[in-house]
């Protein structure tokens, strides 16, 4: 499958030309796959015919057994061929089914890779319905519901057609109940698009709910809460049992009306050939053929009604990957030269949300190379936005962010972010070794280099061969301190010119912080480092200190300065200050 296949789109398609744009590597398979369907559709009527042959032999002058036979011969032979036909379609179907699926989510993660961060955070239970569940849907799309339409239709056509030839009111009896089929499907359908809409939604709530429970365990039990107690997961729950039962409870009786029209074609096909026959318009033989092709004729209509179901509840699936895959990207433009130093420049900066929510005004700040610059301000002030906008976690709404002078939007991503390392508030590890999860920094890293790295974040402290040690998802059995580490052991293997570190001893205990500490300062040698920092006193002899204040900058400048001239930085230090004197004492305790 080509990349223009699953490319993005400004509007959305429609479900089936989104999936012929999609099938479009693999159409002659399609084709092959869909005429396999419809040919084992005509096949399967053979037995029909060779009771009517069969009828012929024995309603003549002089009956022969050899005749019987070879027609029983034959039409065993079609229903084998019928089934090898069908078998092909199935496999065919299939194999086109997963080459889709892996290529859709292949493109999916790939765009989600350049997708900005905030449209992705949060929205771990949602994105996976649509890599997971929703491109599932896809195999029974293109493996059962397109070869059963095809085959659904043909059938009935063809065996329209062979009673056509021997009376054309024979077929008209035998297609008498498809309009009442037809309403009975359109009473149900009538307003089912929201329903499944509502449903999808729904679930893609109590998909987030129970991940934010299970997550959130830990927290749970220690206050005794249950999931019955848990409103969002609950009410996800019950929302889902209603609409199921009102889905049940509405398609009742359509559904009874709609299956007993297909049934009963014998009610209207019988008298017909009854009157057809004693008027002498039709034979024996041919009163046989039409009351027993004429009885079953419409049964796989059956076929067809399941498999616009699905198409249904499919489109809506459909809908989702469209616009996960018309979400806007971070652009990359690689127009000039990588820049010759490491000079940060924030030029008149400002970012809103797509919502419109505005979190930085009109920032205006210089970074020196091989300078250390902090950023502080309150919860809230925009310091860790502004830092991910140099890694175009983000982009800036309007000014620009240059780097040794060059616009960073003029810069290829993959040259932008080999100069930038950082380090997370909340470091993620992936199930491995850690050596495998330090080596994501640089996979071509000799072992020396990787096992250097891990001493200068001082990991080799945690014991043993540190490296060869197993964590989960999620870095489960390691301290806040240890994973720190960890991150840390991949900046400094990564070697990056420019160092942002994002409140990096916020979890840290005591103890751990002293071995952070020592791990930061190598990793920030010989780097321009950008430090958002929560405790003042760790960044108080920086080269510059930046102040945030809703958005804006405040004050910049060194610490003795700004207690001057920044009222926010002042009062940060104060109350820290006085929390560092700070104690829990015992009940009534006099002190």
């Amino acid at each position: 499958m080509s990349t223009e296949s699953v490319s993005a789109r400004t509007m959305p398609e429609g479900s089936l030309p989104f999936i012929l744009r999609l099938t479009r590597p693999h159409h002659v398979m399609l084709i092959v796959a869909l005429l396999a369907a419809g040919f084992s559709a005509v096949f399967a009527l053979a037995p029909t015919l060779v009771i009517y042959g069969i009828s012929l032999v024995v309603l003549s002058s002089d009956p022969e057994a050899f005749r019987i036979v070879f027609l029983a011969l034959v039409g065993l032979g079609a229903v084998v061929v019928g089934l090898l036909l069908a078998s092909a379609a199935n496999m065919l179907g299939h194999k086109i089914a997963f080459a889709v699926q892996k290529e859709l989510r292949l493109a999916l993660l790939g765009r989600m890779a350049q997708m900005p961060v905030s449209r992705i955070e949060g929205k771990a239970g949602e994105l996976k319905k649509v890599v997971l569940g929703d491109i599932d849907r896809l195999e029974g799309l293109l493996a059962h519901v397109l070869p059963d339409m095809v085959a659904g239709l043909t059938g009935p056509i063809a065996g329209a057609v062979v009673l056509l030839f021997i009376d054309w009111r024979l077929t008209l009896s035998a297609l008498a109940l498809v309009p009442v089929a037809w309403f009975a499907q359109y009473w149900t359908w009538h307003g089912r698009t929201a329903i499944f809409e509502e449903w999808n939604r729904t679930e893609a709530n109590a998909n987030s709910a129970l991940l934010s429970y299970v997550r959130g365990i830990a927290t749970l039990k220690a206050f005794n809460r249950q999931a019955s107690t848990l409103e969002n997961v609950t009410t996800a729950i019950h929302r889902l049992r209603d609409l199921a039962v009102m889905v049940t409870r509405r398609s009742r009786y359509p559904y009874s009306l709609f299956s007993s029209a297909l049934s009963a074609n014998l009610l209207v096909v019988l008298p017909v050939a009854l009157i057809l026959h004693k008027s002498g318009l039709i034979d024996q033989a041919e009163f046989v053929l039409a009351v027993v092709l004429g009885a079953c004729l419409v049964k796989p209509l059956n076929k067809v009604v399941f498999a616009a179901m699905i198409l249904a509840r499919t489109s809506v699936a459909i809908d989702r990957i469209q616009a996960l895959l018309n979400t806007s990207t971070i652009a990359e433009h690689a127009r000039m030269n990588p820049p010759v130093h490491n000079t940060i420049r924030f030029e008149r900066v400002c970012f809103a949300y797509p919502e419109g929510r505005a979190v930085l005004q009109n920032i205006d700040l210089e970074i020196n190379e091989g300078s250390l610059t902090a950023l502080v301000g309150p919860s809230g002030a925009g310091k860790t936005t502004l830092a991910r906008l140099l890694p175009r976690f983000e982009d800036c709404t309007s000014g620009c962010i240059r780097l040794g002078g060059v616009d960073i939007r003029d810069l290829s991503l993959a040259e932008l972010r080999r100069r930038i390392g950082i380090v997370f508030q909340d470091p993620t590890l992936f199930h491995g070794s850690i050596r495998d999860n330090i080596g994501i920094a640089k996979p071509d890293a000799s072992p020396e280099r990787l096992a250097q790295a891990a001493t200068d974040a001082r990991v080799q402290s945690f014991g043993g061969d540190a490296l060869a040690v197993t964590v989960s998802d999620g870095g489960s059995g390691l301290s806040g301190g240890e994973r720190q580490r960890v991150a840390i052991a991949r900046a400094i293997l990564k070697d990056a010119p420019i160092l942002i570190l994002d409140e990096a001893t916020a979890f840290v205990d005591a103890e751990n912080e002293a071995e952070v500490q020592v791990a930061l300062s190598a990793a920030g040698q010989g780097r321009t480092v950008l430090v958002i920092a929560h405790r003042l006193a760790s960044i108080e002899h920086a080269d510059q200190i930046i102040v945030l204040n809703e958005g804006r900058v405040e004050a910049c400048g060194k610490h003795a300065d700004l207690l001057r001239r920044s009222p926010t930085y002042a009062r940060l230090w104060n109350a820290q200050q006085r929390a560092t004197g700070w104690k829990l004492a015992a009940p009534g305790y006099q002190g």
